[in-house]
């Protein structure tokens, strides 16, 4: 079945998370996955710099995978995306963290300098929606107008929501959607993916497509520590065929390493979008269970799970009927083996006679 990754990557940007690149890496190693198309959208970095960053891990895996520009703006303007910008790219232009980043030449490859304010004319100049969903919609039909997609979900859920919106002929091609987001716990947090659109995640939590969430809840109890990272380069570089792929991963993972470990608190990273695309592939280190969510309005796009006792749900919110309406199913993942997931991730990316996971 064909599967699109909808991504936001920032891999080479200062100060952005690689989480969404080390998933690309895990997909495009993969023979068992058909990645028919990359999308891009707003939210780590712009989506236009998304599509660099996504090309330059194509060009390191040798694919020629189509790459499409999404949406740059979320559907829900209760923040304006400057804002948003403003928030998400100020690490990269502080001089102590573009240290870090040095003279990397993914950085250099890009369209943005750690001079350039890319949040100049954003609320402007943005391609309409609608526009965005329609080129979507014709990447979906492109090949069998008949088969079924499913969809990597690993940045704000705009593109998807746009397309349900605005497309809804297309948007019925989509079987299932696997996605990075959601927070229910950790008090108020709301993950960046819900948080900087939860217009789009409302309307595809409704949408009544079938949803795995991961949320970050989960995603924090994964991490990949620079001494892991260094250990599995030095293995690597053992191997001459994967010395030049090694060293490129290289130039943009470690910084961000370094940056995570100081600003987060985690030993190294988080690998957040990683478990989707390992869950597809060997969804025996994970843990499903299934629910029924709906999302908070204060703060927006906080997400809530409804005990399933049949009861407390009846109580709240009445007969089935209203059920459906106010509320949706989806699966969950709950909890994710860190051990294995980076063994994955390792044996795959770089072409060695490894133990399985």
């Amino acid at each position: 079945m064909p599967l699109i990754i909808d991504c936001d990557p920032g891999n080479g940007i200062p100060g952005a998370n690689v989480d969404d690149a080390l998933a690309l890496c895990l997909a495009w190693s993969a023979s068992q996955l058909e990645v028919s198309s990359v999308w891009t959208v707003f939210g780590n970095v712009t989506a236009a710099e998304a599509v660099n960053s996504a090309q330059f891990l194509a060009d390191t895996f040798r694919v020629n995978t189509p790459i499409l520009k999404g949406c740059d703006r979320p559907l829900d303007t209760y923040r304006a995306p400057s804002k948003w910008r403003e928030k998400l790219d100020a690490p990269r232009f502080d001089s102590e963290i573009l240290k870090l980043w040095g003279k990397s030449d993914c950085f250099k490859s890009g369209t943005i300098s750690a001079q350039e304010d890319t949040s100049v004319s954003e609320d402007e100049k943005c391609e309409p929606p609608e526009q965005t969903a329609l080129r979507l919609a014709k990447d979906i039909l492109r090949n069998d107008s008949e088969s079924s997609i499913t969809i990597a979900a690993l940045g704000p859920l705009t593109n998807i929501a746009a397309l349900i919106r605005f497309q809804p002929d297309a948007a019925k091609r989509i079987k299932e959607i696997f996605l990075m987001g959601g927070c229910l716990g950790y008090g108020d947090l709301v993950d960046t993916n819900f948080a900087i659109d939860p217009l789009a995640a409302s309307i595809v939590l409704r949408s009544g497509i079938k949803v795995t969430i991961v949320p970050i809840d989960v995603t924090r109890t994964t991490h990949m520590s620079l001494e892991y990272w260094l250990n599995t380069l030095e293995w690597a570089c053992k191997y001459s065929q994967n010395v030049d792929r090694a060293m490129t991963i290289d130039s943009w993972l470690r910084p961000w390493i370094k940056y995570s470990d100081r600003t987060r608190p985690v030993d190294g990273m988080w690998v957040h979008d990683m478990v989707v695309i390992a869950h597809l592939l060997c969804p025996d280190i994970t843990q499903v269970t299934s629910g029924f969510f709906k999302l908070s309005p204060h703060p927006k796009g906080k997400l809530i799970q409804i005990p399933n006792d049949g009861p407390a749900i009846n109580q709240n919110f009445g007969s089935s009927k209203q059920l459906k309406k106010k509320l949706s199913k989806a699966q969950v993942i709950t909890s994710v083996d860190n051990d294995r997931l980076l063994s994955l991730w390792k044996r795959a990316v770089f072409s060695c006679d490894i133990p399985p996971v």
